[in-house]
């Protein structure tokens, strides 16, 4: 009824359109949200989620085929759980050229949730024609084949990082002697030295899922000999490799860790810590990494934080922003404030504005990701 009355935009009907059918995945049960307002407004009557379900399936193919990338990854959403009347609809979405990466690669991970019979075909043409997403999705799909650990030995032979970034994500799920023999030979490069630091993370993973003593035996002695006197030592594995799309849902959206809440970039963002617009061109890796996992180490210029008693009793905490003989600036949570320094009893340093422990809600593919993200700000 919207489309019909108003003339809307090709951007406007594509996100009505993902929205459609967002609701119909949810139809049945749907979570009490009002997707207008965002309020919790639950939906007192029962629905009819089969009805929904099978009016889906009659259309979804048609879109797979045809609609904007946005509108087929929500349709591969709905296909997952409930199906199309065209049992090959996901298949030949796979194999279209013409979707992104992404959606291809999203359809594939439908297939084998549906145990799709053709997933392995699908696997196959992925592997051939794909790039980024769908290739690394196709790398993942192949553990069901006969062949697989000599499709995995000859992926790791190369040099795609991406590739062998995938493989070995996959290894950490497979069981076997022969998988085993990878992993040993792979850990035993590890300790030489002889591991891109691309992969040294996903090589790590695996191997430390791995129910193998002789793998287990290996990541120990690893992990003995880290330094002890580098705080970074733990992390290390964190500093290559990551996928900076990734790391950007990181810190625009992770609440756990809220970047976005004290940090600037690209003119969006809070002003307590330092604008990262830029950072990468103006650090190394090494000096990312620690800013996240060792904040307090090295506080940017013009980031010093201090905590001041004033003579009537009043305690700020804040970044010093600047200061004179007479003033002091701080920049605290609530907004910028100038204080008058005869009337200042005790001024000290203060430890970072971010807390020491801001990494710990993440994995270390996260930190990775972060990382990657960080030094791609140029």
């Amino acid at each position: 009824g919207a489309v019909a009355a108003y003339a809307l935009s090709d951007e406007s009907i594509e996100i009505l359109r993902v929205e459609a059918l967002q609701m119909l995945n949810e139809w049945g049960a749907p979570r009490g949200i009002n997707r207008v307002t965002g309020n919790w407004q639950p939906y007192g009557a029962s629905r009819d989620g089969a009805a929904a379900d099978a009016a889906s399936r009659k259309v979804l193919a048609e879109i797979l085929k045809t609609a904007p990338d946005s509108v087929r990854a929500a349709a591969i959403v709905l296909a997952q759980r409930v199906g199309t009347d065209d049992p090959n609809a996901l298949f030949e979405t796979v194999a279209n050229a013409k979707a992104s990466g992404d959606v291809r690669a999203a359809a594939l991970r439908a297939m084998a949730e549906r145990k799709d019979p053709r997933l392995q075909e699908a696997a196959v043409v992925g592997l051939a024609s794909g790039h980024g997403p769908l290739r690394g999705e196709s790398i993942r799909q192949q553990a069901g084949l006969p062949d697989a650990v000599q499709r995995f030995e000859t992926l790791l032979a190369g040099d795609d990082i991406a590739d062998k970034q995938a493989v070995l994500s996959t290894l950490g799920n497979v069981q076997g002697k022969s998988v085993d023999a990878i992993l040993i030979a792979w850990m035993d490069k590890l300790i030489a030295g002889n591991v891109p630091p691309d992969v040294q993370l996903d090589l790590l993973d695996a191997a430390g899922r791995s129910k193998s003593s002789a793998v287990q035996e290996r990541v120990k002695q690893y992990e003995a000999a880290r330094p002890t006197d580098d705080p970074l030592a733990p992390f290390h594995e964190t500093l290559a490799g990551g996928d900076a799309k990734a790391g950007r849902e990181v810190f625009m959206k992770r609440q756990d860790v809220s970047c976005l809440r004290c940090h600037k970039v690209g003119g969006e963002g809070g002003t307590m810590g330092p604008d990262i617009t830029g950072i990468g061109s103006r650090h190394d890796r090494t000096y990312l990494l620690e800013s996240v996992v060792a904040p307090n180490k090295h506080i940017a210029p013009g980031f010093e934080s201090a905590t001041v008693r004033l003579k009537n009793g009043t305690v700020h905490n804040g970044v010093v922003k600047g200061e004179t003989d007479a003033e002091l600036h701080l920049e605290i949570e609530t907004g910028p404030i100038v204080l008058k320094k005869d009337e200042i009893n005790l001024r000290r340093a203060a430890p970072s504005p971010m807390p020491e422990n801001i990494a710990q809600p993440l994995s270390k593919h996260d930190l990775r990701n972060l990382v990657e993200f960080l030094a791609t700000q140029k």
